[in-house]
């Protein structure tokens, strides 16, 4: 009995000390096991810094739960001189230090306030090795400094097979050499469906998404945006590139330096590198030249100007993919953006179903939104809600929607809004703020999007005779009709459409008159 009691005391002490041990792997983070089918939830700053505090998890699988933000002026968050997960140890040349080769998922989900002054090796991670990989994340508000190589938003260098997909850096990064938007350098690696935004500034290597591509690199269906600076080697997408492939990409970044610069790429090497159906915008990149050091530019790179880089058949004509979709734009209004990013409804225009004059200068306007799908598949579920207004514009009911709206269709919203419009203090057409839901089934389950957009409140002009002037012409034009008192229709002089011609229409054409 004796004996039976000392094993029961010994096996209870054994399962105590495994689970213990398993607990405090699992304390470090939000649950989770790190693997691909159980992977460690990052779910604050405080998971986020126990990954990057934890080495000997390099090599395991990650998601991201929650919206995090790492600005350094909250309680509890760092200050980095460094990259944040597999940083550089060292001060001297070359990596040292412990690379990231598993796999981070950001779960649509973003960091922002990212902030980093350092040397080399910078980004959210320093270093992904063979197999590691990160998707589904994005980074707002990104401030990364260094001075020496190797620099990006996302990743400072990228090796053998690592892959980037769905991932965006929006904000400024700066460096020396192999500095890029989203990543510093790449080699043998991909980058897929990704953007970057903001300023970029470096000496050599230096693009809007990649400051290098090395080595049997693939870059598909990527875009970057903003401004791009540095000595040499500058690309609105890719600073250098060497052994590499770029298809379905643009850039409308611009760009400035002193030699190989480019709208879509600074430099290509000897080595081959394959374009197929890219563009930039030579109106914003500010060159004509899409490879800056050759000439003509290589098959698969094309210049645009920003109508055509608007223009829906631009793409289509060059076999980009608005049918699954992989892309989506408002044609007409908007360059494209990945499907990823959402934003399939926008609301194309207002009608005007009911006015009222509730005050002096105050009316009151009851309307129906016309929603548009931008995208190729059915959108059910539809709300749109106003959420950002002018000054002189109040909302009494912000609230409209639409049962479904086929494949790259319209509808007018079911229901109407009402807002109050001092006119007084309306001279130029301006805009509101939407905020809208909607959801569709790409096949694979239903999926909820929200988005945010804008429409033109009025397109009201004192351009009665509609010469593209206000003038004498339109001066006659009211007092012709001058104290006219409301009958069915619309009346052009009626300014201020409160159903009369009289004192506030005249004083209206002559602000615009003055204004011109």
């Amino acid at each position: 009995m004796y004996e039976l009691g000392k094993i029961a005391r010994r096996i209870t002490v054994a399962v105590f000390v495994v689970l213990s041990l398993t607990l405090s792997a699992q304390a470090k983070y939000s649950g989770g096991s790190g693997t691909a089918r159980d992977p460690y939830r990052i779910a604050d700053h405080n998971d986020l810094y126990a990954l990057a505090d934890s080495t000997s998890d390099y090599n395991k699988c990650f998601i991201q739960t929650s919206d995090i933000d790492l600005d350094p002026n909250l309680p509890g968050r760092r200050i980095l001189t460094r990259a944040l997960i597999a940083p550089d140890t060292s001060t001297g040349e070359g990596f040292q230090g412990a690379r990231f080769t598993g796999a981070f998922d950001g779960n649509n989900r973003q960091i922002c306030n990212f902030r980093i002054n350092g040397r080399d090796f910078l980004g959210l991670f320093g270093f992904v090795d063979a197999g590691g990989s990160v998707s589904n994340l994005g980074l707002g508000g990104v401030s990364i400094t260094g001075t020496g190589w190797y620099v990006g938003g996302l990743v400072g260098y990228g090796y053998a097979t690592t892959n980037v997909t769905n991932c965006y850096a929006t904000g400024a990064v700066s460096g020396g050499s192999y500095v890029g938007g989203l990543v510093g350098h790449m080699i043998g690696s991909a980058v897929a469906s990704c953007y970057a935004g903001g300023v970029v500034v470096g000496k050599s290597s230096v693009g809007g998404l990649l400051g290098a591509a090395s080595y049997n690199v693939n870059v598909t269906n990527c875009y970057a945006t903003g401004a791009i600076s540095g000595n040499n080697y500058v690309g609105g997408l890719v600073g250098y590139a060497s052994y590499s492939t770029v298809t379905n990409c643009y850039a409308t970044s611009a760009v400035s330096g002193g030699s190989d610069v480019g709208g879509l790429v600074g430099h290509k090497s000897p080595a081959p590198v394959t374009f197929t159906s890219n563009f930039w915008d030579m109106n914003v990149c500010g060159t004509s030249d899409g490879v800056g050091n050759v000439n003509p530019d290589p098959n698969g790179a094309m210049g645009r100007t920003t109508t055509q880089m608007m223009t829906r058949s631009t793409f289509t004509d060059a076999g980009w993919d608005f049918n699954t979709p992989v892309w989506v734009m408002w044609d007409g209004h908007e360059y494209p953006w990945l499907a990823w990013e959402g934003g399939f409804v926008v609301v194309e225009s207002i009608n005007v179903v009911g006015r009222q004059r509730v005050g002096r200068t105050v009316f009151r306007y009851v309307c129906k939104a016309n929603l548009r799908n931008i995208s190729s598949l059915t959108i059910s579920d539809v709300s749109a809600t106003l959420t950002g207004v002018p000054d002189n514009v109040t909302i009494v009911d912000g609230n409209v929607g639409c049962a479904s709206i086929g494949p790259f269709g319209s509808a007018e919203s079911d229901d109407t809004f009402t807002i109050e419009v001092d006119r007084s203090m309306l001279i130029e057409p301006t805009e509101m703020t939407w905020h809208i839901s909607y959801s569709y089934d790409d096949g694979t389950g239903r999926t909820i999007y929200e988005t945010a957009t804008s429409t033109t409140l009025f397109e009201q002009t004192a351009d009665i005779t509609g010469d593209g002037t206000v003038d004498i012409d339109d001066l006659t034009s009211l007092v012709s009709k001058w104290l006219w008192q409301g009958q069915p229709g619309e009346i052009i002089q009626d300014i201020y459409q409160d159903g009369r011609v009289d004192l506030l229409d005249l004083c209206e054409l002559a602000t615009n008159w003055a204004g011109q």
